[in-house]
């Protein structure tokens, strides 16, 4: 694959990490499931999430925990024959309380 398709390639990637971010904070777990494939799985250190259905499930708990999330650090690998594509990117999580997102001192946002 030439350099110019693996930059292709790795816009693509990250346009899809912003929709995941962002129809999780806009609370719409059956979009942001619908953006994995059926047999997809999810990865976060320890925890592996296989299968749509499972992902839309743990979506949930993010929906009614309020999440929101900052993410940085984009670091994604595009293989030359488009077998395997790996990446990782660094996720700040926030929760909310009755009283909305609050700070480090405990106050609301």
């Amino acid at each position: 694959m030439e350099d110019e398709n693996i930059i292709f390639e790795q816009l693509a990637i990250f346009d899809l990490l912003s929709k995941f971010i962002l129809t999780i904070d806009n609370q719409d777990a059956k979009v942001c499931a619908s953006l994995f494939t059926e047999n997809g799985r999810f990865e976060n250190g320890s925890l592996m999430i296989k299968g749509r259905q499972k992902l839309y499930e743990y979506l949930l708990v993010h929906n009614r925990l309020g999440t929101r999330h900052i993410t940085s650090s984009y670091l994604y690998v595009v293989s030359l024959d488009r077998a395997t594509d790996k990446g990782k990117s660094t996720i700040v999580v926030f929760c909310s309380n009755s009283r909305g997102l609050s700070r480090g001192n405990g106050g609301p946002v």
